[in-house]
């Protein structure tokens, strides 16, 4: 047929967005990036749906890291700027080893998914600083010699480098203003930018 990804996404937008935050927020970024409106996607407004999801006495989306992330991303996506209580929140749920839980809990542990996207969420904050750059020695500290990054190297996976989790360390890093091909992000001369390359399935 003559459906695009953008129609389906439309056709799902209700049911996924009332999935949770995280399912907002995505549809969001989507539609902001294909040049849509999120006040009118597949008939659902997304931010009031977002809002929705926004607790004032935490200052947390949703019930987990994950989507509160994805939430502060998606506000900005759509031109408005996180409240200071959501930054204020994501702040105080980062871990001592300077990662985020997908929880927020220390007994989940930190991982690189979590951790790259609060990165992210907490660019052009001043008061965030220090937070980013001990979430950027977290992320350096989950680095593989391959260049590559884990979801967790304590994960019960394994500690071996995924796609998924090195494409969210690369935007982390670019996001931090810092380059993913220099020597400092190339501990054992491969890039993560390589590592991302020589996951590439054969398709």
């Amino acid at each position: 047929g003559d459906a695009s990804a953008l129609d389906s996404l439309a056709a799902q937008a209700a049911s996924y967005a009332a999935s949770g935050p995280g399912g907002a927020a995505k549809l969001i970024m989507a539609a902001v990036a294909a040049g849509e409106d999120p006040t009118s996607f597949g008939g659902v407004n997304l931010l009031e749906q977002l809002g929705a999801s926004y607790d004032p006495a935490t200052g947390q989306y949703g019930p987990d890291v994950y989507g509160h992330t994805l939430a502060m991303l998606a506000v900005r996506a759509a031109g408005a700027s996180p409240s200071p209580a959501a930054v204020a929140r994501l702040l105080a749920l980062q871990l001592e080893d300077g990662g985020w839980s997908f929880d927020g809990t220390a007994e989940t542990g930190s991982d690189t998914n979590t951790t790259s996207l609060a990165v992210m969420a907490l660019v052009g904050q001043r008061q965030a600083d220090g937070a980013r750059a001990r979430a950027m020695a977290y992320l350096k500290d989950q680095q593989n010699d391959d260049g590559g990054f884990p979801y967790s190297q304590s994960s019960p996976f394994g500690g071996d480098s995924d796609a998924n989790s090195t494409a969210a360390a690369i935007q982390a890093i670019v996001a931090a203003g810092q380059d993913p091909e220099s020597d400092a992000w190339s501990p054992g001369g491969t890039s993560p930018l390589e590592a991302l390359a020589a996951l590439q399935n054969a398709s």
